[in-house]
């Protein structure tokens, strides 16, 4: 496992990546409480305002945030135990560009004929999340091409 060189990365970066990392890191556990607590209808307001299909909000003029964000996110994502679902993912990457003022889109996916999991007690039914933000996906990507776009959750930052 390479947690340690891993960490050992995290450890050296400066003041400011420190401060996005927490926020990272604050706003991933939240997420993961929320969404384990309450049901998606009572909290899908928040995201934003619902479009059909997929958004992609343009290239923003504050890409380097845009990238802090993703790097912060991801960097936990990889440097710890707890695996985060994809929706708590996104609605940690929504809330930090709500807070920028960064326009930002909340996709939802969904894959028919999928393989029956034994965790949706065989439902042949999948869905994914992923954030758009700054003309490209910021969290999500690698699973994406899997579904088709639902419903966009856009904000204007």
């Amino acid at each position: 496992m390479k947690l340690f060189p891993r960490l050992f990365t995290l450890l050296r970066q400066g003041p400011a990546r420190w401060v996005i990392l927490l926020e990272a890191l604050w706003a991933l556990e939240s997420a993961h409480r929320l969404v384990r607590r309450t049901i998606f209808i009572d909290y899908k307001d928040t995201l934003g305002r619902p479009v059909n299909g997929e958004v992609v909000p343009e290239k923003s003029t504050r890409q380097a945030v845009v990238h802090d964000i993703r790097w912060a996110l991801t960097s936990i994502e990889r440097s710890f135990f707890q695996r985060y679902t994809c929706l708590c993912q996104s609605i940690a990457a929504q809330r930090m560009f709500a807070r920028r003022r960064i326009p930002y889109a909340v996709v939802l996916g969904a894959k028919l004929g999928a393989t029956p999991d034994p965790r949706t007690q065989g439902d042949p039914m999948a869905a994914h999340a992923w954030v758009c933000a700054g003309g490209g996906v910021v969290v999500g990507e690698k699973e994406r091409g899997m579904f088709v776009p639902v419903v966009s959750y856009v904000g204007n930052g």
